[in-house]
């Protein structure tokens, strides 16, 4: 495989990931807010727009466990990588 292929591979790997995150499964909401100010995206990595998804978060834990529509409710388990 040539290192082009590894990188179209890659990005289509990040975009499959990218939609899964971006619309909540039971309604449909596109969870995508207004966009991070140019000036401020330094501090939030590779992301480019806000999310209007809810963290839920365990306190015991130290750790966001799942995620909250803001639309229908619905509270979908977060993913981990090694899941």
């Amino acid at each position: 495989m040539t290192d082009r292929n590894w990188q179209m591979i890659q990005q289509a790997k990040q975009r499959m990931k990218d939609n899964e995150n971006r619309f909540c499964p039971q309604c449909g909401a596109d969870w995508q807010a207004e966009p991070i100010p140019e000036a401020d995206r330094q501090h939030f990595g590779s992301h480019t727009h806000f999310s209007r998804r809810i963290a839920v978060y365990d306190l015991d834990r130290d750790i966001t466990v799942a995620y909250r529509c803001p639309d229908c409710g619905h509270t979908t388990p977060r993913q981990w990588n090694n899941q």
